[in-house]
């Protein structure tokens, strides 16, 4: 995907972070790697020939919890910063994000070994306010992370954010990383980008040479074909899910 969007005019940067190891270690660390990375963008944009006004956070999973993170979570600022940089992402794109307060912070306190204040500064939801950076939410009715998400979504809808929410029926966590549901999705980010000033044009990504069955579980499975590749790729450019 990010190859992708680069190809489409985008810079693409894939941020390094700290991650869990054998010896101790805080989830914050990797949100201020997140915070950073945004900040070292926005700080260099004249050198890396980017808009520092146009700077989009993305991620899947755990990556996607990082990236809002850094719109949402105050704090998880290093201290010898003097740059007067902004953290914050001007854009969102989280697919299957772990943002919720319950599973995410009783993980956060259970595996992590945090303090519940601690674990609470790092739940996404707890933060979600009216003026947050425009997102692209998109995730699975079967991923095993659904109540949370659900949770997520619920709130989105019940405060009114600049959220677009994109949902599948059939597919497990991480369905857009194999085709035909990366093709498809990279397509529904380029378009959310278009709409919101990000890219112009027309996505330019193509489907792949074989039918899927857009019900069928991509992982573990064959991949049984439709009658017709344009048909899937028709009925899939219609934003399946959204309500």
């Amino acid at each position: 995907q990010c190859a992708y969007l680069a190809s489409r005019g985008m810079v693409s940067a894939c941020a390094e972070f700290r991650a869990a190891g054998k010896g101790r270690y805080n989830a914050g660390w990797a949100a201020e790697d997140a915070k950073d990375a945004v900040r070292w963008l926005r700080k260099n944009a004249g050198r890396l020939g980017i808009d520092r006004g146009r700077i989009a956070a993305a991620g899947e999973s755990s990556g996607a919890t990082m990236a809002a993170q850094t719109a949402l979570c105050p704090g998880f600022e290093p201290n010898n910063d003097p740059s007067g940089y902004s953290s914050v992402p001007n854009a969102l794109v989280l697919l299957d994000p772990p943002m919720d307060e319950k599973g995410l912070e009783e993980f956060f306190i259970r595996d992590m070994r945090m303090e519940r204040a601690e674990a609470r500064s790092l739940v996404p939801n707890l933060f979600l306010r009216r003026d947050m950076p425009p997102a692209f939410l998109s995730f699975s009715l079967k991923d095993f992370l659904i109540r949370g998400l659900r949770e997520t979504e619920s709130l989105v809808r019940a405060m009114r954010l600049p959220v677009r929410v994109v949902k599948v029926r059939s597919q497990p966590h991480g369905f857009f990383k194999v085709t035909p549901w990366n093709e498809i999705s990279t397509g529904w980010i380029d378009r959310w980008l278009v709409s919101i000033g990000f890219l112009r044009g027309r996505a330019s990504i193509k489907p792949p040479a074989l039918p899927f069955d857009l019900d069928r579980p991509v992982f573990g499975r064959g991949l049984p074909g439709l009658p017709s590749t344009q048909w899937w790729w028709k009925e899939a450019h219609r934003f399946q899910g959204i309500d």
